[in-house]
């Protein structure tokens, strides 16, 4: 699959009528997409193959006219299983549609859908819930298909496109015979109906698992415990609840690998989330601005703004398992004073802390990533009618993982020794030893220091260290330079 692929990628610029723009790109980024979007630090580790992925992933998606995610490519990247190419056969004898085999949220039951990952996932507004699917593997012909337009009620396969085929507006910017536009005849005999076990909805999904939500008043307890497995099925997913009962707890249980997006937010009863699930992922705004004052961690991913905005929330427990906190998952927790983090934690997404009431944090020296990107984010249009123009992470002003009076412990020549350089913020090392005032590292404190400490100052050098920090305050600046000064007259 990957050697096809790479040989997709060397087909690439035929693509162009597809995505490109006027626009070059700007390679600039290059170094910048790497570390922050796909969070690579040793890129020169990497196989050819791996690094062919990377260059595609960078060049396509930055030359598009829209905005776009290989969504294929970046998974295969990960070494993720993405399964078998979509065929013709499939899409024109499925029951429903065509779905990602990881979706978080599956409308009815998996039974009725083609399982596919999208090549390329259009993420403008007016191709909302779009992706691409390439038939071959130069992408010559590819499927073009919309739950969007879906729901609305197209019901026959479609021809090859052209400029005139209604289907294609405001979702491609040019024409092309080789498209193919896939709407699917729903059959209304097996349209809906999930399963109810124990009072549980159920989706099975394709790994054998279930997903599962509550339903209204099934759930009568204040404190909602999500079962182990379901009637001998292990409970994989928790999809949501839809209770009019008041829950202010909920506990979950070691299976379970998913809690689906928005499932919590403006739960204004909820004071308690337990996530006992050491392999799970905790969706995006999943408990956003609810009630929360006490949170215990026990993950492996916390997705974008799962807990921000909880103004409340003022105890953070992160266990022994947590890898990734991806930006703005706790922004707006005002409460929130302090967070110890775990030495498995890998990937700090930009804004992750910001707004909060921490002022102080060690960050553990196996911290790869400080300020990872969101995803950007297509042209879309407000509540009001107003275009809102798209984000692009990797060009826009980034957020800083913490407000800027936070001061940062960390160990010398780490990511967070140079995250707190690069973003102004305090640092206190926790080495021993560190030869304060020694700013080029030589052995020596003498003139060629204070040389030295003067550039960076004056923003022309900005390789200097906290060796610099000479009265130890936690940040560079003229004080220290008044001390440098002062120790090379005595020993000059």
């Amino acid at each position: 699959k990957l050697s096809a692929l790479l040989a997709c990628i060397m087909a690439v610029s035929g693509l162009g009528s597809m995505y490109s723009s006027a626009a070059e790109v700007d390679y600039s980024l290059w170094d910048k997409f790497i570390k922050y979007d796909l969070c690579i630090t040793d890129y020169d580790s990497l196989t050819d193959e791996q690094k062919a992925l990377c260059e595609f992933i960078f060049e396509t998606e930055r030359s598009a006219q829209g905005t776009i995610r290989c969504e294929r490519a970046r998974r295969i990247l990960k070494g993720e299983d993405v399964g078998e190419r979509l065929t013709l056969e499939a899409v024109t004898s499925t029951r429903g549609g065509i779905i990602d085999p990881t979706i978080k949220t599956p409308k009815g039951t998996y039974n009725k859908y083609v399982i596919a990952v999208p090549d390329i996932m259009y993420l403008d507004f007016d191709a909302a819930e779009t992706s691409e699917y390439w038939l071959d593997d130069n992408g010559n012909k590819r499927i073009l298909f919309s739950g969007y337009y879906l729901d609305y009620g197209y019901v026959e396969f479609g021809e090859e496109l052209t400029e005139s085929n209604e289907y294609l507006t405001d979702i491609t910017y040019s024409s092309d015979a080789g498209i193919v536009c896939a709407t699917i005849e729903f059959n209304e005999e097996i349209v809906g109906d999930d399963v109810t076990i124990n009072g549980w909805c159920c989706n099975f999904l394709p790994d054998g698992s279930v997903g599962i939500s509550g339903r209204y008043s099934d759930i009568a307890d204040t404190t909602l415990v999500i079962p182990d497995e379901i009637d001998g099925n292990v409970v994989s997913s928790f999809f949501g609840y839809f209770c009019e009962n008041d829950i202010k707890s909920v506990v979950s249980s070691e299976n379970l690998r998913y809690i689906s997006a928005y499932t919590f937010t403006n739960n204004t009863f909820l004071e308690e989330a337990i996530i006992n699930s050491p392999c799970a992922t905790i969706g995006s705004n999943s408990f956003k601005n609810s009630a929360l004052k006490t949170v215990d961690i026990n993950a492996k991913h916390i997705e974008e703004y799962a807990f921000s905005k909880c103004a409340g929330l003022e105890s953070l427990i992160l266990h022994e398992s947590v890898e990734r906190i991806d930006n703005e998952a706790f922004e707006g927790c005002e409460a929130l004073e302090t967070v110890v983090f775990p030495e498995t934690l890998k990937v700090i997404g930009e804004g992750a802390f910001l707004n909060t009431g921490i002022k102080s944090v060690e960050i553990p020296a196996t911290v790869e990533i400080i300020g990872a990107l969101d995803e950007p984010i297509g042209d879309k249009v407000g509540m009001m009618g107003e275009n809102i123009p798209p984000t692009d992470p990797l060009t826009d002003e980034a957020l800083c993982v913490f407000d800027t009076d936070c001061v940062i412990s960390g160990w010398y020549d780490t990511e967070a020794h140079s995250y707190a350089l690069q973003n102004n913020l305090a640092f206190r090392a926790l080495d021993e030893n560190i030869a304060y005032g020694d700013t080029n590292k030589d052995g020596n404190v003498d003139v060629s220091d204070a040389v030295m400490l003067q550039r960076y100052l004056i923003k022309l050098d900005d390789s200097i260290g906290y060796e610099a920090d000479v009265n130890k305050d936690g940040r560079i600046n003229a004080f220290d330079m008044v001390i440098v000064r002062r120790n090379v007259c005595e020993i000059l």
